[in-house]
């Protein structure tokens, strides 16, 4: 990867993730599997994902579940939050080894998915990801973090994004097991945004 102008996605083949791919068309999808007990079936859905829209697609292995809380790390949630889904600075880690990523690889431009609803967490706020934006230009590569989506919620993202509605059954959303479980926060977002998109007969 020589070009400088090349543009990364974190990319967990979710929802929201998997609409900003299908929006922005970056050069590489790259997914982390950090732990999480979702990883395998994250992988799953980000490498079947990836190949629908022809993007290439990178995994990085990163066993951070020692550090982990709540249900992604099949631990106690924390006290911290409201939602047991909060793996404590999980979206700063994250953007942190992309970026050292996107170094290595000559990537200049590294986008999240971050939606209106990830608000719910510090870390999904527009303050926070802002800061971490200046924090990772004052560093060397002077890596541009972007989230495109910030303000719109995960319809409005599909919808602008023009995914084909025939690839959301391959996106994983679960936050707590391997299998859908349909009961968690991740799950009941899927069914929400399924049903605002009309489409609950799949």
């Amino acid at each position: 990867m020589g070009n400088t102008e090349m543009t990364a996605l974190l990319f967990s083949g979710g929802l929201d993730s998997t609409a900003l791919a299908a929006w922005m068309r970056p050069d590489v999808l790259l997914t982390v599997n950090y732990g999480q007990v979702t990883a395998s079936s994250e992988m799953k859905a980000a490498k079947v994902i990836a190949e629908q829209l022809n993007i290439s697609q990178f995994t990085i292995d990163i066993n951070l579940s020692q550090i982990g809380s709540g249900s992604l790390a099949s631990s106690l949630p924390s006290v911290l939050v409201e939602h047991n889904d909060w793996w404590p600075f999980r979206n700063q880690i994250l953007i942190t080894i992309g970026a050292a990523w996107s170094i290595k690889n000559n990537v200049s431009k590294l986008l999240i998915g971050s939606v209106k609803s990830d608000s719910c967490f510090s870390d999904g706020k527009a303050p926070f990801i802002h800061l971490l934006r200046d924090l990772l230009n004052l560093q060397e590569g002077s890596i541009y973090l972007e989230a495109p989506a910030l303000e719109m919620t995960t319809s409005e993202l599909i919808i602008k994004s023009g995914l084909d509605f025939n690839l959301l059954p391959l996106c994983f959303s679960c936050n707590r097991s391997k299998l859908s479980c349909g009961t968690c926060r991740g799950c009941r977002k899927h069914q929400q945004v399924t049903h605002e998109l009309g489409l609950n007969s799949y």
